[in-house]
């Protein structure tokens, strides 16, 4: 009976894997934390990165929910924002807003265009363990699409914990054009 199971998990890990099938853009880019990411920086643990434009009002609106779901999902989850704008302006909308983790200053926009987001609040995930790779982006925010990106981190070997997102938006907020 143990061989079944560990070929089971093996194909499920496989199919995650496979899944996964865009690389994570190369980049060495500052954040407001002080630190200094790379793809590399997503390996520890499954990451849910959100892109966003500051001078989007959508962003604003729905910032106090991403922050609620950032804590939540920490530890187990690693929580990212990518800001279309310099460091020094990052860091003034991450102050603005509270924002509660770290944004990474993608001035010109380049690596956010490389992960082919197209708007404020869409959002991906990266979940691999060797290669920094992730399987879409969602195209704006609510609890069907949150829900969906936990499964899909699930379904890539990592074990979360049951979460509560009744409380997250049911509709679906995009924003700005980035």
């Amino acid at each position: 009976m143990r061989r079944p199971l560990t070929i089971l998990t093996a194909l499920a890990l496989v199919a995650g894997a496979l899944a996964c099938k865009n690389a994570v853009p190369s980049f060495q880019l500052g954040a407001t934390n002080g630190k200094t990411y790379t793809p590399k920086s997503f390996l520890a643990k499954p990451t849910l990165i959100v892109f966003f434009r500051p001078d989007c009002p959508m962003v604003a609106k729905a910032l106090p929910d991403l922050n609620r779901l950032a804590k939540e999902l920490q530890p187990e989850i690693q929580f990212v924002g990518f800001v279309k704008a310099p460091l020094t302006e990052t860091k003034a909308f991450a102050k603005k807003l509270d924002a509660q983790f770290p944004l990474i200053a993608d001035e010109r926009g380049k690596v956010i265009e490389q992960f082919k987001a197209e708007r404020s609040l869409d959002f991906t995930l990266v979940a691999g363990k060797k290669e920094a790779r992730f399987p879409k982006i969602w195209n704006g925010c609510s609890r069907e699409t949150i829900q969906e990106a936990l499964k899909a981190i699930e379904n890539h070997g990592h074990t979360l914990p049951a979460y509560d997102l009744s409380w997250f938006p049911a509709k679906r907020i995009s924003g700005c054009s980035l």
